[in-house]
């Protein structure tokens, strides 16, 4: 129903865990969102691989291990890391519906831009990043803002969005399983009108 991008790296800077609150809040509305995190921790800092392990620890908490993906676990093999380049991530925001970024700082605030540039709308905390180069453009909300507050505003924008509501059409309607589905099982099975 709704897929966020949060192109980060995993550290305590970008508050993934309130990602994962959002998520569990979302999905607990009866949504199927996706949030999709493209960076990995860092494999040499200690300190960073332990807070990738609590915010795993968190995700199978609050039960949405289908609904927040680390890219970096989806290696080929199990246990094995996956980096995506850049083409790859550009193809990620094609594919959302908008860029999350609930990080308590930034610094250029790179995410933004790119995201400026291809229209995909912005929903991060206020921050001076964002704020300078999103101004009023980008959905932002106080930084001490709670879980529930944010899911309802995500919420709240995906329901008054018709460009939104028309990429929930498309993509529950004519990807070409649903077409599959709705067309040409029928047919095979000998069910099509006379």
């Amino acid at each position: 129903d709704l897929i966020l991008l949060m192109p980060v790296r995993v550290t305590q800077a970008k508050n993934i865990e309130l990602a994962l609150q959002v998520a569990a809040i979302l999905k607990a509305r009866r949504l199927r969102p996706r949030l999709i995190v493209t960076g990995p921790p860092d494999p040499h800092d200690a300190g960073n691989m332990a807070y990738y392990q609590s915010l795993l620890d968190l995700r199978r908490q609050l039960q949405v291990e289908n609904e927040l993906r680390f890219v970096y676990e989806s290696g080929p093999e199990a246990g094995q890391p996956l980096i995506l380049d850049s083409q790859a991530v550009a193809e990620l925001y094609r594919v959302s519906d908008a860029l999350f970024m609930p990080s308590r700082r930034e610094g250029f605030g790179m995410p933004v831009l790119e995201a400026g540039l291809l229209g995909l709308p912005v929903i991060c905390a206020h921050m001076p990043a964002a704020d300078e180069i999103g101004g009023g453009e980008v959905m932002a909300y106080p930084p001490e803002s709670s879980p529930e507050e944010v899911a309802a505003r995500i919420l709240a924008w995906a329901e008054a969005s018709p460009t939104h509501r028309l990429r929930q059409r498309v993509r529950r309607n004519y990807t070409w399983e649903a077409i599959f589905r709705r067309e040409m099982i029928p047919l095979l099975a000998g069910n099509w009108a006379e």
